[in-house]
């Protein structure tokens, strides 16, 4: 009696060495707002969450072009937990690499998230993308390239 009580509480760092379940919690929510027919819900929540992170993210990109833009995209994905990298693909093409997902537990059950990322990586990148390789298809890394775009016809010589 009469001595100060002791609290104690792990610091950040101390508390990511213990295993988290935000992932799996997440994928249970997913199954459950699907199996009641919400995937409207999914989608919306998704879709917010990427309109939450566009302004920042397109403030970043602006006035980039080409190779500058694609190595600024892949920071702020990195950001994100996708331990995104610029590459030169097999065919010479500049590519965007997404070696991890964080949110692989909800990718599992539905492409929901994906599609809504994909479309959010277009819009900072500023073009169409084509999908080269894909993680829940079990490649290494989610790859994304622009499109091969038709050679232009050279002008006939009169």
């Amino acid at each position: 009696p009469g001595r100060p009580e002791v609290v104690c509480r792990w610091a950040p760092d101390g508390e990511a060495l213990f295993p988290r379940r935000e992932g799996h919690v997440l994928r249970d929510l997913a199954r459950f707002l699907l199996g009641r027919g919400e995937s409207d819900v999914l989608a919306e929540f998704f879709a917010a969450r990427a309109a939450t992170r566009r302004a920042a993210a397109r403030a970043r990109v602006a006035g980039l072009t080409g190779a500058a833009r694609l190595v600024e995209v892949a920071r702020i994905l990195s950001e994100e937990g996708y331990m995104a990298e610029a590459a030169v693909g097999a065919d010479g093409r500049p590519v965007l690499r997404l070696t991890h997902c964080p949110i692989s537990a909800v990718v599992g059950v539905t492409p929901v998230p994906c599609q809504v990322e994909e479309a959010f990586v277009r819009e900072l990148l500023g073009h169409r993308l084509e999908r080269i390789e894909y993680l829940p298809a079990g490649a290494s890394a989610c790859v994304y390239a622009r499109p091969d775009r038709a050679p232009r016809a050279r002008p006939r010589r009169r």
